[in-house]
């Protein structure tokens, strides 16, 4: 299990201002939404729904948040622990899950997989499947 601190987001916020808010924090997740409805959602996710033209974080896919109070024991990806007004704290379920969310989001991945493609540029080929690499810029 790893511990991670989440920026939190508004389900109602467009994916390029949840990634604006992973670039200030320094993180590849952000967690969405408000009590008894908290999902994690990864950079890579975000990419893709600024890509696709998405409106709103609430269309996305998502991991369904546990929270520790009320659903201790059970089978969990992320669970939630403490909550303030801009940070939450939250356990992955392990290491491999969690660890790449402690880095902040790539500026470029692949349109097709949504691989993070650190030094890319637009245009490039991903190393993973050779499609082509998009950067966000703003």
């Amino acid at each position: 299990m790893l511990r991670l601190d989440l920026p939190i987001v508004s389900l109602e916020q467009t994916p390029t201002e949840a990634f604006k808010t992973l670039r200030r924090t320094g993180r590849s997740a952000v967690l969405a939404g408000s009590a008894g409805d908290f999902r994690v959602i990864r950079a890579d996710d975000l990419f893709r729904a600024i890509h696709q033209g998405r409106r709103r974080i609430s269309e996305l896919p998502y991991h369904p948040v546990t929270h520790a109070e009320t659903e201790a024991g059970q089978d969990f990806y992320f669970m939630l622990h403490e909550i303030s007004a801009s940070v939450a704290h939250v356990t992955s379920r392990s290491e491999r899950l969690g660890g790449p969310l402690l880095a902040g989001p790539a500026d470029c991945y692949c349109v097709q997989y949504a691989h993070p493609a650190p030094g890319a540029k637009d245009d490039d080929k991903c190393r993973i499947c050779g499609s082509k690499i998009v950067c966000l810029r703003f």
